[in-house]
């Protein structure tokens, strides 16, 4: 502050080398001295209480971060809000983007993906036009049910209503690049950084759809700037590795998803075993496929399909993005749109796939 008085301090006692339980004990630690202290910066229903509001905001904080174990804190806060005050519509849209956050992983799709449009629902039942609401209702006619004119309805009713909203924008975006609306993806993504420039996710997103139309160096220094605002990001490191890789930057790119599985995403640890595949590592991929398939169930069809896809072993490769498609898991579009896959998408057993998505 301006007189030199702290805002905030504490010790924090946690056992040499385990940085990842500091940071952990640090931002709950920030989030509990600081949330009963900030107010409401937008319209809120009237029966809300403070109480229900910090934790909400805690909830907020935590989904930012976009990690499966940082999902589930954010969920148990935004349940929090929720057993103090039910009729807490954001609350409600925080389960949503919780539920939905999880089924992008290929992990028990259909409960947490189903579970998210039921809450996102509920949600607008109790504030109708709620922008994040909206928003999970728009990826889960995307992501799980493939309704493609549904979903683009629902984003662009949604923009219309709230012009200003990056997230929005850029879930449009997220959407437009998967199912081949590169320009439309990039103009939806650079209106999103104009409205935030600073958040991580908007910065990768941008990446992405640069890189999806095939704009490697756009997206190459679209992605060094992510890192700049926040060199812990998962998604920026998963970005980095596939652009890296696309532009023959292999170690780059395998170093890159190495920071990336730290998230502990299931969907980036398959990424990271295909990158090895093709950089010409076939015995560490085959490592990583070993340890996916000791998980059985527990790990995603996406993550086998795609370990499969770098080490060029297509049948494999077909027969796992086939699971992909029986299970509605949206991972089945990176197979023809990402441009890392090219040469597998080109293959006829996988080639064949196509037709049951049904693409705009």
């Amino acid at each position: 502050s301006t007189n030199e008085t702290p805002y905030w301090s504490e010790i924090i006692d946690v056992p040499a080398g385990e940085i990842f339980a500091m940071q952990d004990a640090i931002c709950e630690k920030i989030v509990a001295a600081l949330a009963p202290q900030l107010t409401l910066s937008g319209p809120a229903t009237p029966a809300t209480k403070s109480d229900a509001y910090s934790a909400y905001l805690e909830g907020r904080f935590f989904l930012g971060r976009a990690t499966p174990a940082d999902a589930e804190r954010a969920a148990k806060r935004f349940e929090a809000a929720l057993d103090i005050d039910p009729a807490y519509g954001p609350a409600w849209a925080g389960i949503a983007e919780c539920r939905d956050h999880l089924g992008t992983m290929g992990v028990d799709v259909a409960d947490h993906f189903q579970a998210a449009q039921r809450a996102a629902t509920r949600a607008l039942a109790l504030q109708p036009g709620l922008a994040n609401a909206m928003n999970v209702l728009g990826r889960v006619a995307w992501q799980y049910d493939w309704d493609w004119a549904r979903a683009e309805k629902i984003f662009e009713d949604a923009i219309r209503l709230h012009p200003g909203n990056a997230e929005l924008r850029i879930a449009y975006s997220d959407y437009c690049a998967l199912v081949g609306k590169s320009q439309r993806g990039i103009e939806q993504a650079e209106r999103a950084l104009r409205i935030d420039p600073v958040s991580p996710w908007v910065n990768t997103l941008l990446a992405q759809a640069y890189y999806m139309a095939g704009e490697i160096e756009l997206a190459i220094r679209q992605i060094g700037r992510t890192l700049e605002f926040d060199s812990n990001f998962a998604f920026a490191h998963l970005f980095s590795g596939m652009i890296r890789m696309t532009n023959g930057e292999a170690d780059l790119a395998v170093a890159s998803l190495q920071r990336a599985m730290e998230s502990g995403r299931p969907d980036f640890v398959g990424a990271y075993g295909m990158c090895l595949g093709l950089a010409g590592r076939a015995g560490d991929a085959e490592a990583v496929l070993k340890d996916i398939l000791a998980q059985g169930d527990a790990a995603p069809a996406i993550a086998r399909a795609v370990v499969y896809t770098g080490l060029r072993r297509y049948d494999e490769a077909a027969a796992e993005f086939a699971q992909c498609i029986a299970d509605r898991d949206w991972h089945i579009l990176l197979l023809y749109s990402d441009p890392l896959f090219a040469e597998a998408a080109a293959q006829p057993q996988l080639r064949r796939l196509k037709s049951k998505l049904k693409l705009p």
